[in-house]
């Protein structure tokens, strides 16, 4: 059985001081997305979508070079 989104939510600094009415409804307005191997999440100077939470999975942040090529910076894990 997997841990309710709530109850991750609630664990993460960023929301520990809601409710769980309002962690609730936080809830109600995500939406669950997977993306693929090497799939670009955000781009550095562009708006993001949204906020991430990364639930399962590995994610690098990776700084683009002007003249092609990137650095890589950091891996995040989730879960």
């Amino acid at each position: 059985m997997s841990t309710p989104l709530a109850d991750i939510l609630a664990a993460l600094p960023l929301f520990h001081t809601l409710d769980r009415s309002e962690l609730n409804e936080l809830v109600g307005l995500t939406k669950p997305v997977r993306f693929l191997k090497d799939q670009s999440i955000l781009t550095e100077g562009q708006p993001p979508a949204g906020l991430f939470v990364l639930l399962d999975g590995k994610v690098a942040v990776m700084k683009q070079r002007p003249g092609g090529g990137a650095d890589h910076i950091v891996d995040l894990d989730g879960g």
